[in-house]
């Protein structure tokens, strides 16, 4: 049973109204086959983003140990929970496009976006059309064949620099001779993207933080310990000018997993 521990409305949150539906103490539960609708709605109400549509907002969604790490033998996904994924699925469903780096992608099996109709069905109840697009980062060629590539439904775009190829299926936006992150945030932003969720991996997260890109970092902090083996850190042991503050958001509990959501203090 998913727990909501904080309230999202007397937080210093502009989300939309509907947020202050869902208030601290709330249940809710995503553990069965078939999620009640208003049950995803109170979870999608308290994690709503900001209602200012005239600028971009990434919100980073990542998973974490006790001890920092974010892999388990080689993937989040042993750090996850069944409920974890059920959450990945609402974030991503109230994303406009869902930003990831190209080694995440083939690491972790990336699916292709494909429609059904109750996911179709919650985007349009939460002001979301069609389906959230991959946006995948590369400084190299990506490889043939990738699932998120050849079984979309509606085709990847590729933040990628100028000199690199990459295969057909896919939609490139060139960011100049590097690949400069805030150029392909503003070429999102002029397509009318406005809300970028991303899942990582921990270097794509670091280089976004070490420029201030992030807006927003979900996390989920599972009850486990990696020890000293070869963990690798949240934000892929970037190195940052200087220490950023964060304001807790939105807190969920659902077993020994905890799921919160911090904004950035500007």
């Amino acid at each position: 049973m998913l727990l909501l521990l904080t309230d999202p409305g007397s937080a210093p949150d502009p989300a939309s109204g509907t947020a202050r539906a869902a208030v601290a103490g709330t249940a809710v539960d995503l553990s069965s086959r078939q999620v009640d609708p208003a049950a995803e709605d109170l979870v999608a109400a308290a994690l709503a983003w900001p209602t200012d549509s005239d600028r971009i907002t990434v919100r980073a969604n990542m998973v974490a140990s006790l001890d920092g790490g974010t892999t388990l033998r080689g993937t989040s996904g042993g750090l996850g929970s069944p409920v974890d994924q059920r959450l990945i699925g609402i974030q991503r469903d109230l994303a406009d496009v869902i930003l990831v780096g190209a080694g995440t992608v083939i690491s972790e099996g990336y699916p292709g976006t494909k429609s059904f109709p109750r996911r179709l069905a919650r985007r349009e109840r939460w002001g979301r059309s069609g389906l959230p697009r991959w946006v995948i980062v590369a400084s190299r060629g990506l490889p043939t064949g990738l699932k998120a590539i050849v079984e979309s439904e509606v085709p990847p775009l590729v933040l990628t620099p100028d000199d690199v190829e990459h295969p057909e299926g896919v939609e490139v936006i060139r960011t100049g001779s590097d690949l400069d992150l805030g150029v392909g945030l503003a070429q999102l932003a002029e397509r009318g993207v406005r809300r970028v969720l991303c899942e990582g991996g921990p270097t794509l997260l670091g280089r976004l933080e070490s420029r201030a890109l992030l807006d927003e970092l979900s996390l989920t902090i599972s009850p486990t310990l990696l020890g000293s083996g070869d963990p690798v850190p949240l934000l892929g042991g970037m190195a940052l000018r200087e220490e950023s503050r964060w304001s807790l958001v939105s807190l969920f509990a659902d077993g020994g997993h905890l799921f919160p959501r911090y904004r950035r203090s500007r």
